[in-house]
């Protein structure tokens, strides 16, 4: 059973856990006020713990977030988001949602 929950900046270090890689054969491109769907293969490898470690920093120290939920499979960090309230006045931002690759649809974004 997969259980949600905050977490503290203490335990951001886990994110480490989640396998980002992926990969496709569809781009999407915002092309004059439309959105493009152009065919094309990409990947994304998986992210070491050093670009873990830059990204996570970025993320608390440059935009500010006001709250990071993680997804536990038991004691293994399978997913993470994160929420920064106040992007201008009437607009919040979704920063992250990373989901690793073995746990995607299974509705955790959800």
């Amino acid at each position: 059973m997969i259980v949600i929950r905050e977490l503290p900046l203490e335990e951001l270090n886990q994110a480490v856990q989640i396998d980002v890689s992926e990969n496709g054969v569809i781009v999407y491109e915002f092309v004059d006020g439309d959105l493009q769907i152009i065919s094309d293969n990409w990947q994304r490898s998986a992210w070491d713990a050093l670009k873990w470690e830059r990204n996570l920093e970025m993320w608390v120290n440059v935009l500010k977030l006001d709250i990071i939920l993680g997804a536990f499979d038991e004691q293994n960090l399978v997913g993470l988001a994160s929420l920064r309230y106040r992007l201008t006045e009437n607009q919040a931002q979704l920063v992250s949602l990373h989901i690793d690759k073995d746990y995607r649809r299974q509705g955790i974004a959800t």
